[in-house]
């Protein structure tokens, strides 16, 4: 059975982007977070052209209406990729974990 398939059958509709990691992308340390500890050495943010194949690839395989939750060390600070998200999906649910600073 290929990925997709599965992915269908079983009604999945929810996805987790991570944008960002590394140092300069969130300062803090929070326990929450399942980043820490596996940080990269060197800041790595997600290009929009990446955004936008990932967005393709949702809609392909979640649909229209899929659930997208950014997470991700912070993802309030790349503003550029949230709005770019919502613009390619604009009847998806969006949902940020933020650490509100």
């Amino acid at each position: 059975m290929r990925l997709s398939d599965f992915i269908r059958n079983k009604h999945f509709n929810s996805i987790i982007i991570n944008i960002s990691d590394g140092p300069g992308t969130c300062h803090l340390r929070c326990t929450y977070c399942s980043l820490n500890g596996f940080r990269s050495e060197k800041p790595v943010v997600m290009t929009e052209d990446n955004m936008r194949l990932a967005c393709q690839y949702i809609k392909w395989h979640f649909g229209e209406k899929a659930h997208l939750h950014f997470f991700g060390t912070e993802p309030l600070m790349f503003p550029k990729l949230l709005f770019l998200a919502r613009r390619l999906m604009p009847d998806s649910t969006i949902t940020v974990t933020t650490n509100g600073v």
